[in-house]
């Protein structure tokens, strides 16, 4: 049998990815511009949720990225 592919911006595991990334380069220019727009908790909790649904994609997966 074939294996089945998907695209992949409809891998669960790479938006989770990418919302991780989209947040540190944040605080990155955040802590650059000397600002305090991102508060330690409100990171935490998005790079949480992030990591949860990049974990639960990567145990649902049942196709490659293409």
């Amino acid at each position: 049998m074939a294996e089945q592919k998907k695209k992949w911006y409809l891998s669960k595991t790479m938006w989770a990815n990418i919302v991780t990334l989209i947040i540190g380069v944040g605080l990155l220019v955040d802590q650059q511009l000397g600002t305090s727009i991102m508060t330690s908790s409100g990171v935490a909790a998005i790079i949480s949720i992030a990591s949860a649904l990049g974990l639960y994609g990567r145990a649902v997966a049942k196709t490659t990225i293409n």
